[in-house]
């Protein structure tokens, strides 16, 4: 019984020790959270990783008030050099 006692202290007093280490270096949880950096900007700029249905799959499975907006742009005159730059990022018309 002693020998299970000893050893049971080892095991507790080692926990306490990793425990007192992962608390004294500011915990686990705060090395996964960064509030100056909620997405990568690789992430955030990323233009394909979802198509436009995805989009609306994701708003309407969500309950968003957007699941039925919809948004077409004003894009000035069509004979202007600008209106090509336009129509790649935008529904024009």
């Amino acid at each position: 019984m002693k020998h299970i006692m000893s050893s049971l202290n080892k095991v507790l007093g080692f926990v306490l020790f990793l425990a007192l280490g992962i608390f004294l270096r500011g915990g686990m949880a705060h090395a996964a959270y960064d509030p100056s950096n909620l997405i990568g900007d690789l992430v955030f700029t990323n233009n394909r990783s979802m198509t436009a249905g995805d989009i609306q799959t994701f708003l309407a499975n969500h309950g968003s008030g957007l699941t039925n907006y919809s948004d077409v742009e004003d894009c000035g005159p069509t004979n202007g050099s600008h209106y090509s730059y336009y129509q790649q990022f935008y529904q024009c018309g």
